[in-house]
């Protein structure tokens, strides 16, 4: 974990020049030979801000890697991006976890089915249906699972 004061490629830089591919070429050999990915990330990797001349430029310099075996053995790791401060790099904090929480399903809406007959009465139903005004709190997931269960009806 660190600045390693390069890039994997262009992508990781925002702002000034294009590099050219072979600059590139040593730290991804480096990061290949030692089998070494990214940890999951939260929160904005452009970890570096600088002006070069007229142009603002961020880059992703710092970075958690580690390699596969050690992926297996703490599945569960990221590293978190904190705001900029008083240093022209992000602060960084990775945590490190060997325990896996069970994922839970993703929803997603399906545009298909906006003008379906009945659809939008159904979700509204799920949304609202049996809400009174003082119980407005209720979870975000659990109005989801209400929605789930009327459309399916």
């Amino acid at each position: 974990m660190g600045d390693f004061n390069e890039l994997l490629g262009n992508n990781e830089k925002r702002g000034g020049r294009v590099r050219p591919e072979a600059s590139f070429q040593d730290f991804r050999r480096m990061v290949r030979n030692c089998d070494f990915t990214d940890l999951k990330q939260i929160g904005d990797r452009f970890s570096w801000v600088g002006q070069r001349g007229d142009h603002l430029v961020t880059c992703f310099l710092d970075r958690t890697i580690a390699n596969t075996e050690w992926h297996n053995n703490y599945p569960a790791s990221e590293t978190e991006f904190l705001e900029l401060g008083e240093s022209d790099h992000r602060p960084l904090v990775s945590y490190v976890s060997d325990t896996v929480e069970d994922q839970r399903g993703c929803f997603r809406y399906d545009t298909r089915f906006l003008h379906k007959d009945g659809f939008k009465d159904s979700v509204l139903r799920g949304w609202h249906g049996g809400i009174r005004q003082s119980e407005t709190d209720i979870p975000f997931t659990d109005r989801i699972t209400r929605c789930r269960r009327q459309i399916s009806r």
